[in-house]
């Protein structure tokens, strides 16, 4: 979209952090072979943040398309967030590790679902995949709906009660 709308710079970066993601992809999945780590996440993240917010600025690009693509990250967040608060007003240390990620929810439910891989490299790709397929598919719609913003608001509700309508189903399991 960059190119297309003649703004070649960000369109050199984005095509840049794209190659770096998938070297780093075809090196790690399914089997894990380098880790990533939170400063790399947070700096793609970072990185996607910034270019999300130039493409819906400098170019014809809904402000709600960022949003509507990214409801998954901004949930766990916020999640996250509301989580660590209530521990630390129990009298928990709010910056530990905790269980409850989505991803957390969905490598059980693939577990129990599928005993027979014994795996759990194998295992932790699987939710990852089912996770990524719905993700794409608002992902696309988001694309082909790119400049809508009726539609993209209409997908960002419908991702947001989504995601916590399974988070809450899988969180019983």
């Amino acid at each position: 979209m960059f190119y297309n709308q003649g703004v070649e710079n960000y369109f050199i970066i984005s095509i840049i952090l794209l190659g770096a993601i998938l070297g780093f992809l075809v090196f790690n999945f399914p089997f894990g072979k380098i880790f990533l780590g939170d400063m790399g996440a947070h700096l793609i993240g970072f990185i996607v943040g910034y270019l999300s917010i130039v493409l819906a600025n400098h170019t014809s690009v809904s402000l709600w398309y960022p949003l509507a693509i990214f409801t998954l990250p901004v949930m766990e967040t916020v999640y996250t967030m509301i989580r660590k608060k209530r521990r630390e007003k129990r009298g928990d240390k709010p910056f530990g590790p905790d269980k409850e990620h989505l991803h957390h929810f969905v490598l059980n439910y693939v577990t129990l679902k599928f005993p027979n891989i014994k795996n759990s490299i194998l295992s932790n790709s699987l939710a990852s995949v089912f996770i990524l397929i719905p993700y794409f598919i608002v992902n696309l719609i988001g694309f082909i709906f790119r400049e809508n913003d009726f539609v993209l608001i209409g997908l960002f509700l419908v991702s947001v009660f989504g995601y916590l309508y399974v988070y809450n189903i899988l969180k019983k399991i």
